[in-house]
């Protein structure tokens, strides 16, 4: 009986493992009209995001490093960041970048409003 519990519990412990090293390996992929900035400030409802003003719109996602979705309250200035805006030039999608995730600045290309040729996924 001893013997069975804990092999029940090892076999547990196993399988968590195995998915936590699972759930880290994985990286997050961001759509191709994004673009990187550094959030400067932010005076709900508007951030300062590399030199330029964008409005956040209710309804707009912001995922964390972790990838969990937050509410505005929570987003803080002097972090990098990943945006999609919407047809109107308004934000649509905030990514918190972690280190790892960050592309150096000579990369960076500036947000565009997207035209009517191009798609947001």
């Amino acid at each position: 009986m001893r013997y069975r519990l804990c092999l029940n519990w090892f076999s547990g412990l196993l399988v968590v493992l195995l998915m936590h090293s699972a759930a880290l390996a994985l990286q997050r992929e961001f759509p191709a009209n994004s673009v990187q900035v550094k959030i400067e400030a932010i005076n709900d409802p508007y951030i300062k995001a590399s030199g330029k003003t964008y409005q956040m719109p209710p309804g707009m996602l912001i995922f964390s490093a972790n990838n969990m979705t937050i509410v505005r309250g929570a987003l803080t200035a002097g972090v990098m960041a990943r945006i999609q805006l919407d047809l109107n030039g308004d934000l649509h999608r905030i990514w918190i970048l972690n280190p790892e995730e960050v592309v150096s600045s000579s990369s960076l290309r500036p947000a565009t409003n997207p035209g009517p040729t191009e798609k947001l996924q």
